[in-house]
Formats: structure tokens, sequence, C-alpha cells
């Protein structure tokens, strides 16, 4: 018996030991390959898994949520990062519940979720979910009547959506319900759209692009990111208000935000330390939540941050359409370094000063040094010469290690999860 466990551990020993040698890198010693710890099948039949999971957080310090393919059929797997091991598999759409062939889409984005108590919660078209991430399994479900994007945020066992009935032709309103208890969403309020000078023919109604809640003393706040209706001229400007949820008032209703560009959306939004920080087309902006009032503004040639960008260390990382990866002082937008990297990419993963992605550009796994900004890997997909469609896409997660380890970084790629060891 001991001889035959000898014999199954030897490969998983033989992949953990990096070896030099195992090592490619290029001409600036940055790594192109490298050995994976394991590597796991998320796809049962050579078909590109089509679910795009890009939620990056870590379940219990080990598991990560990544999408899979089971004939065809999508799926949110979880995955042990340590062993590559599938802890659970969920499938349970409320579309197949009237067509079982109905591949109802599964695609989670990074910052479009709420987490409490491992109860994991998320919108798919008109359906809400929440999954219980220890067991994999359905918490609740339920069906709305509501016509809204996957907009989504939450605070405690309160979560946050924009929407508008069906039948209506009303703009977007804010929706709040509850976790625990399953409540169904009720509205709460509507922004102080501008609707002067509206095209009356257009489809385009005013929208709440990102809502932002943070709690001051007692009281629930929500920092609503939204846009107006569209204009004669085809204009559609975006503002902020500050609304008071515990309290139901506004402490203001509206601030012009995107005056460089009026024409453009917001795309990305963070709260850190009193201040709001979001990108528009090709701008990155800094506005003081309590007030509204701007702090700074950085335009950029081309559109920045419109794959999201993370704050860590006291410093901004953020990923631009000019290839490029930047990073910024969040006191005043300026720029600390910049390096050359792929253009659109996964949400950033932090781990011990480093920043892990997948480029969209290039379909590689890149490694970047948060202090420097150079470049530490650029990984080829083991994948791709089986598909050309194989590339790193998906989901990216950096995991802590335990006990003095170092992490690890699993990364997809449409056929299989991947874990490499984290640099630090």
């Amino acid at each position: 018996m001991r001889r035959v466990i000898a014999i199954f551990l030897l490969p998983l020993w033989l992949c953990a030991c990096h070896k030099e040698e195992d090592i490619v890198k290029d001409a600036n010693g940055v790594a192109i390959q490298l050995p994976h710890l394991w590597g796991t099948s998320i796809s049962n039949n050579g078909e590109l898994a089509e679910i795009v999971t890009e939620a990056n957080f870590v379940i219990n310090n080990q598991t990560v949520v990544v999408g899979g393919n089971k004939d065809n059929n999508r799926q949110l797997l979880g995955v042990n990062s340590e062993s590559g091991k599938i802890v659970w598999v969920w499938s349970d759409l409320l579309g197949l519940l009237s067509n079982p062939t109905y591949p109802d889409p599964i695609s989670v984005d990074e910052g479009k979720y709420h987490l409490y108590q491992n109860k994991w919660l998320f919108l798919l078209g008109s359906s809400t979910y929440c999954i219980d991430l220890d067991k994999g399994t359905t918490f609740w479900k339920h069906k709305t009547n509501l016509s809204r994007f996957d907009n989504c945020s939450g605070i405690d066992n309160l979560f946050f959506n924009a929407g508008r009935p069906y039948s209506s032709q009303d703009d977007e309103s804010l929706f709040s319900a509850q976790i625990i208890g399953n409540t169904m969403e009720e509205k709460v309020v509507t922004p102080h759209y501008d609707s002067l000078d509206v095209d009356k023919s257009s489809v385009i109604k005013g929208s709440i692009w990102k809502i932002l809640p943070f709690k001051q003393n007692e009281d629930v706040l929500l920092a609503i990111l939204f846009g107006d209706p569209a204009k004669t001229n085809r204009r559609y400007p975006t503002a902020m208000g500050l609304y008071n949820y515990t309290q139901r008032k506004w402490v203001y209703e509206r601030v012009a935000l995107n005056g460089s560009y009026p024409d453009s959306n917001v795309s990305w939004a963070k709260l850190y330390n009193g201040k709001v920080y979001h990108t528009s087309t090709r701008s990155m902006q800094c506005n003081d939540v309590m007030t509204g009032e701007e702090i700074w503004k950085v335009n950029f040639d081309q559109g920045f941050g419109s794959s999201g960008f993370i704050i860590h260390d006291g410093k901004i990382f953020g990923n631009n359409d000019n290839r490029y990866t930047y990073c910024l002082d969040p006191q005043t937008g300026r720029q600390i370094w910049k390096e050359e990297s792929s253009g659109s990419a996964s949400p950033i993963s932090y781990l011990n000063g480093v920043l892990y992605f997948m480029g969209g550009g290039d379909g590689r796994l890149h490694a970047i040094d948060a202090t420097s900004g150079k470049h530490l890997w650029r990984l080829r997909s083991p994948d791709v010469d089986k598909n050309s469609g194989a590339f790193f896409y998906g989901t990216c997660v950096a995991v802590p290690g335990q006990g003095g380890q170092k992490g690890r970084v699993v990364a997809t790629t449409g056929l299989n999860a991947y874990g490499y060891e984290a640099i630090r």
C-alpha cells in the first residue's frame, strides 16, 4: 500500500519542484514559461468554457470560483487552490426550469456582486442568485420583474441594484433587499436625472452605473453614479448623488462628473479613504464623497481603467487600452510608473507586492512588481497549441499562502484551470 501511495504522489512532487531549467525567460529576464503546480480540466468535451467569471475572492483561504463547461452547459466550479481539486459544482439556473437546453449565460464580473457570511449574491438578467460558498449550493434564488444590468453592490446583509420594471419606460431607480431573509428587491429612490432637451426618440434612459455603499456613524450611505437620458445632441452626462439610506434622504442630489468627456459613462468606481475614484473613457477622476467636489482628474490618450483598477498599499494600479499598466498616486493622480503590457485585461489580483492579471491583448498571464513596475511574468497559455482560443482568460486570483508558504495564482484558459506558485 505504501508503494502505491508513493507512486501516486511522485508526479505531484515532480510538478511541485520548480527546476531552473523548466523556467523559460525572454531576453529581458521575464518568465514566459513556468511549470504549473497543477492543472484541472474545466471542460469535458474540448469545447471552450463560454462562462466568464472574474470574481476575485478566496473562500475559506483556499477555494476560488471559476467557470466551467460540461456537455456545453455552463457551470460555476469551486476549485481548491492548493490541489486543483473541484470541491463543488453549481449550475442551478432559473432558465433551465422551463427549458433544460437553454444556455442561460453566467457572467459575473469583478465589482458586480456582494459577499456576506460566505453567501455570494449576484445578478443574471432578471434573476437574482445567492450561493452558499461553503457548500456550493443555492442558498436562494428568485425572478424579478426588472429590466436591469448586472450592477450590484452591498454592505453587510443589504444588497443594492438598479433597474426598471419591464412594462415601464421610466429611468432606472435604486432597489434594495436582504441576503439573509431572501427579501425581494424593493424600490428605494430614483436619482435626480437631467431630463431637459431629452431626445424623445432615443431608447437610452437614465441609468445607474455604480452604487458605492459605506457607513458613517450608524447610517448607511450610498454614493450613486448615474447617467442622464440621451440629449438631442446625443450627450448623456454622468453625475453623482449621495443618499442616506438609513434616513431615506439625499445628502446632495447631483454633482456633474465627466466634464472633459461629456458623452462617456462611468466604467469603474471605487471608494477609498473618503474619496470616489472612477474612470470614464479616457480619464480618471477623484471626488470627495461627502461633498462631490472634484479633487483631481487625469486624462489619457486612450481608455484608462476599462478593465478595472485596484487600490493597494496607497497606490492605484490599472490597465490602459494603450497597452500600458499604470501606477498612480491616489492623492494627486500623479503617475508613479507605467509599464508596457497588454491593453485590455482581466481584473488585477494583488499579492505581496505583485500584480497578477491576464492580458486581453496577448492572452498571457502577467505578473508585475508593484513597486518598480517591472514585468516578472508574461506566461503563455499551456493550452493555446491545442486550441487557438484557449489563451488565458476568465479567472485570475492570487491566493495568500498559509503557514509561511508562498501563495498560489489560479488562472484559467477555457479548457483548464492552472495553479502556479506565487512569486512571493
